[in-house]
Parts: structure tokens; C-alpha cells; sequence
């Protein structure tokens, strides 16, 4: 039970690199459930799918974002696509758009019926 999102997290090597020892080992628990990293040179993609991203109470997530708080927002970007709304950008986070994946949010709604 509970809303389900798709989560993207683009940063930029460097940037990774410059996380510190003991930061690093904050985000053991939320990098374990990754279900996909994406790696080239500028940096990487870590894609966690069909997960319950409560970025506000889940002890895990909420170190993810205090370590990337710290860092330039220009290197990195996070992004939540939440269907429940899915134009909610509340849990995203940073500004590397620019981004080798072109880490986004698309969202669509739409009405649908047939005249019987």
C-alpha cells in the first residue's frame, strides 16, 4: 500500500567524488536500493523504480537529501515522478538539466470515453 514513484538521481562526477567519507556511509542504506546506475564520463544516473520515495519521513531518503543539500545545486539533479500528482516537484531537487540522460518529468493527462 501506499503512493509508488519512479526517482531519477543525475550527478555530476565530481560531485560524487566530493561527497565525504562519512556522508557516503549516511547513504549506504538509500544507495542499496537502486535498481538501476547508468555511468559515464561526466557522471552518473542512479534510477530507483516503483518505490515509496517519502522524502519527508523516511530516515534514508532524508540523509540522501541533507548530503545533497551541501552540494552545488548546478551539479546534480533528482527528480520524483509521483502519479499520484504527478506535477508534484516537491521532492525534487537541484539544477543540472543539462544532464548527459536528460533527466526530466513528463507527465499527461487525459479524459477518455466512448458514446454508447
Amino acid at each position: 500500500m501506499g503512493v509508488r514513484s519512479d526517482v531519477g538521481l543525475a550527478i555530476k562526477r565530481n560531485a560524487w567524488a566530493s561527497i565525504s567519507a562519512d556522508n557516503r556511509a549516511k547513504l549506504d542504506e538509500v544507495m542499496s536500493w537502486v535498481d538501476e546506475t547508468v555511468e559515464n564520463d561526466e557522471g552518473f544516473l542512479f534510477c530507483w523504480r516503483d518505490t515509496k520515495w517519502y522524502h519527508e519521513t523516511y530516515s534514508e531518503i532524508k540523509a540522501l537529501y541533507e548530503v545533497l543539500s551541501t552540494l552545488e545545486p548546478s551539479d546534480f539533479t533528482l527528480v520524483c515522478a509521483t502519479p499520484e500528482d504527478p506535477m508534484d516537484n516537491s521532492a525534487d531537487l537541484g539544477g543540472w538539466w543539462q544532464n548527459p540522460w536528460d533527466l526530466s518529468k513528463y507527465a499527461t493527462c487525459t479524459l477518455e470515453y466512448s458514446m454508447k
